[in-house]
C-alpha cells in the first residue's frame, strides 16, 4: 500500500528555531548545521518499473496526432472540425506527447485492465484509422492484460460487474487476473466503474497509472486514496 513520503527541508546556512519548531510540528524533517543529518535517511525507493495504461493513454499512444506532423494537411483538415481537436493539435505542436510518455514506456513493463482494452477497442473500431489500428496491433504484443473475477466485482457494484462481464468477449494476449474486491479503490464514489478497475489494477501491481482523467485521480485523493498516477493531456483518435 502506498504511503506518504518523508519530507525534509535542508537549510545549509541554518534555520531560525521557531521555523524549525513549526516545520517539525507538521512532520517535516529539518536538516542543517548541527541539526538532522540527511545522510541518515533511508535510500529513496526506485520509481515504479511497471506502467498501467488506461483508455486515454492508449489513445495517445496510437493516435496519428502523436505520430504525424501536426502541420500536415490531413491532420489540419481533421482538426478544423472540432475545437477540442484544434486545441489538441496546437498542444502537440508546442509539446509533443510521445516524449512526455517515453519515460513511462521505454524499458517498463506495460499492463492494462481488460475492461480498458475492450473500451479502447470499441473506440478504435468506430473512430480509428489504418495507421492507428496498426499501432494498436503492435502495442498489444507488449501488454500484459489483467482481468478481475466478475463474481467478486459483483459483490461490490453492479456497474463494475457489468463492465467486467463485458470484457469476457475481448481477444487479448497474456491475460492474468487480480482481486478487485480487495482494492482500496473498489468503493470510491464519483468515479466510473471502468476507471475504478484501472486504478485498482495500478494499485495492486504497484504501477504508475497513466491517464488523461485527472479529475478521477483528484476525486480519489479527496476520498483519502492517493494513487501513483501520471496525468497527461487528452489526445483523440483521428481516423487516419
Amino acid at each position: 500500500m502506498w504511503q506518504a513520503p518523508t519530507v525534509l527541508f535542508h537549510f545549509p546556512q541554518g534555520v531560525y528555531t521557531d521555523v524549525k519548531t513549526q516545520l517539525t510540528a507538521m512532520g517535516v524533517l529539518v536538516s542543517g548545521p548541527g541539526l538532522f543529518d540527511p545522510a541518515l535517511l533511508p535510500p529513496m525507493l526506485p520509481a515504479p518499473s511497471v506502467s498501467n495504461l488506461d483508455v486515454t493513454t492508449l489513445c495517445a499512444l496510437v493516435s496519428e496526432v502523436s505520430h504525424a506532423d501536426p502541420k500536415g494537411p490531413e491532420l489540419q483538415a481533421w482538426a478544423q472540425r472540432v475545437a477540442h481537436w484544434r486545441e489538441s493539435l496546437a498542444a502537440e505542436s508546442q509539446q509533443p506527447m510521445l516524449p512526455m510518455l517515453q519515460p513511462y514506456i521505454d524499458g517498463k513493463g506495460l499492463i492494462a485492465a481488460e475492461a480498458a482494452m475492450l473500451q479502447f477497442q470499441k473506440l478504435l473500431d468506430q473512430f480509428g484509422g489504418h495507421n492507428e489500428r496498426c499501432r494498436w496491433q503492435a502495442l498489444q504484443e507488449k501488454l500484459l492484460v489483467f482481468s478481475c473475477d466478475p463474481s467478486e466485482a459483483g459483490k461490490t457494484s453492479n456497474d463494475v460487474s457489468a463492465v467486467v462481464n463485458s470484457t469476457q468477449q475481448a481477444h487479448t494476449h497474456n491475460v492474468d487476473s487480480f482481486d478487485f474486491l480487495q482494492s482500496r479503490v473498489a468503493h470510491l464514489q464519483a468515479i466510473s466503474a471502468a476507471q475504478r478497475i484501472v486504478f485498482a489494477l495500478g494499485d495492486d501491481q504497484h504501477a504508475v497509472t497513466l491517464t488523461a482523467n485527472g479529475r478521477a485521480s483528484d476525486f480519489a485523493a479527496r476520498q483519502g486514496v492517493r494513487l501513483e498516477v501520471f496525468v497527461h493531456r487528452a489526445v483523440w483518435l483521428t481516423g487516419l
